[in-house]
């Protein structure tokens, strides 16, 4: 029923977010992690395949580190508590297609790190979750171009807008947050819904 649907509801916890977010604290901290998990983006074996995923949960600096977890923990614990939303299954088939298509568009990127990319495709998610609400639409338009315009800006760009510089040849990759946005966009245009009862979860007797 309807009101039970409600009610298990409000015990749901949000546990995707919180999760992935207090082990990319411990990545960061733990000595050699970083080196170890980075993506390859031209892996030789399947483990270093393997890091396509892990590659998102470590990172260059602590500046980067704060700036992509703070997005992260916003989009992702909007989407969870607002949107009753777990986005576990997005993130996990979109991590190697950002880093496939950075590959692939930037091949002398020998490897990958941060959680950017992986950001902007929450970005795209919950775009998707406002550009179905006619009250919302210019929020889902507005967020969306910020997203988009803050990685054309830094296209060419020595060191990302808020994290600044990451070391000797790092720079920001404007193409994964591309990426990772229309993933999380697709993701949505996919299921079928076409941005209507976008992450709904409530059923109806």
């Amino acid at each position: 029923m309807a009101h039970e649907a409600e009610s298990s509801l409000g015990k749901w916890m949000p546990g995707t977010t919180v999760t992935l977010a207090a082990a990319v604290v411990l990545l960061h901290f733990l000595p050699g992690a970083a080196a170890f998990a980075q993506a390859v983006t031209c892996p030789e074996t399947p483990a270093a395949l393997a890091t396509w995923w892990s590659g998102h949960l470590v990172h260059w600096t602590g500046a980067q580190l704060f700036w992509d977890l703070l997005m992260f923990l916003g989009l992702g614990l909007w989407l969870e508590l607002r949107e009753k939303r777990n986005p576990l299954p997005a993130l996990l088939l979109g991590a190697p297609v950002i880093v496939g298509v950075t590959a692939v568009v930037c091949p002398d990127i020998a490897v990958y790190r941060g959680l950017s990319g992986l950001d902007c495709l929450l970005g795209g998610l919950l775009c998707a979750c406002w550009l179905r609400r006619p009250a919302m639409r210019w929020l889902g338009w507005g967020f969306g171009g910020l997203l988009v315009g803050k990685a054309l800006l830094e296209m060419g760009a020595p060191g990302a807008m808020f994290a600044g510089n990451m070391g000797p040849g790092v720079r920001p990759l404007a193409i994964a947050h591309l990426a990772g946005f229309a993933f999380g966009l697709f993701w949505e245009w996919q299921k079928g819904l076409r941005f209507s009862g976008c992450f709904s979860r409530r059923r109806e007797a």
